[in-house]
Parts: structure tokens; sequence; C-alpha cells
């Protein structure tokens, strides 16, 4: 519907009649550039369309942050992913959705570790091997063999090989259970 739209027909935009509730993610999509012209907070669709916000418009951020309205249920991944500049302005541990964001926290917001790590809320079970991967400098702050996930073994050889000693007793145990 909205794709290709012109700079007049958005000037003719009536927000009214815009079915708001099905179709704000392809304001975000289609028309990100003429995001002044379409953007209102109170009549888009924050529960389904957060992370077209953050995908399409990340340019914006300042404009449409909103903590309250996004939807960080479904959509904290794509903070970490789209809007890493704006880490500070949106960082919220206790809203932040770390069983769907800490694979993309590993992976695009390494620089904020000490701001983002929590043991306990972290995803060990899908998320381990981002941290052997892009977090390995910090490899003695996140270590736990107990929540380590087994299955990312080949990710501690391959990027934490210089924590062999820590590790490897860990590699033994899991390779006696298979």
């Amino acid at each position: 519907m909205m794709h290709g739209m012109s700079t007049y027909s958005l000037l003719q935009f009536d927000t009214d009649k815009f079915d708001w509730r099905n179709s704000s993610w392809e304001l975000a999509q289609y028309s990100s550039k003429y995001f002044d012209i379409w953007w209102n907070p109170d009549r888009y669709n924050w529960v389904e369309d957060s992370e077209a916000l953050c995908k399409f418009c990340s340019q914006y951020f300042n404009k449409w942050w909103n903590a309250e309205k996004f939807n960080w249920q479904t959509s904290s991944w794509a903070l970490a992913y789209y809007c890493t500049k704006y880490f500070d302005i949106w960082w919220n541990e206790d809203k932040f959705n770390y069983d769907i964001g800490s694979e993309q926290l590993a992976l695009t917001c390494t620089e904020y570790f000490h701001k983002w790590w929590n043991s306990e809320k972290f995803n060990w079970q899908n998320a381990s091997w981002a941290l052997a991967q892009h977090c390995h400098i910090y490899f003695d702050k996140w270590w736990n063999s107990e929540k380590f996930n087994p299955d990312h073994i080949d990710y501690l050889e391959e990027y934490c090989g210089q924590y062999k000693d820590k590790w490897s007793v860990f590699k033994l145990y899991n390779m006696l259970l298979i």
C-alpha cells in the first residue's frame, strides 16, 4: 500500500483514514525518509511494529523513542541490533528481554558489556556462542562452566584459545557425557 508513495502523496496523507493498527510498519519501511510527515506516536502500532521503527527509522531514534510505549517483549533484540549507537538512551536492564536479545547484545553491543552483562538474565542456551565469539575479551567476567552451553564448545576453541586452561576441563567433561 505505502510502497512508492511520493512526497506529494504523503503531504495529502490523512492520518484519520490510515489503518494504523495494521499498517504502521509500512510507513516505517517504505516512507522512513518522510518520517516527519507521517509520524504520530499516539496512533503508531507500538505493540506490533516497534521492531520496524528500529529497523527502518533508527536515524530518527530521538524523535520516536518512548520507553513506555516500545514493545520490549518482542523487539528488545532490534534495539541492540539497529540502535546500538543510542544504547545509553534505551538501555533498561529491567525491561530488556534477555530471552530474545542476549545474542544481539553480545554481537553488537560489546563495547557496553559492563552495562548489560547479567549472568542470571543472559540466555546461555541460545547465545553462549556469541559470548565466546564477540565478548572473548571479557572472558573472565562471563565464563561459567555451569551455564555455558556445551553445544557451543567449538566457539570456545576458535575464539577463546588463550583461556583454554579455564574451559578445557569443561570440554573434557562434556565429551565424556556424549
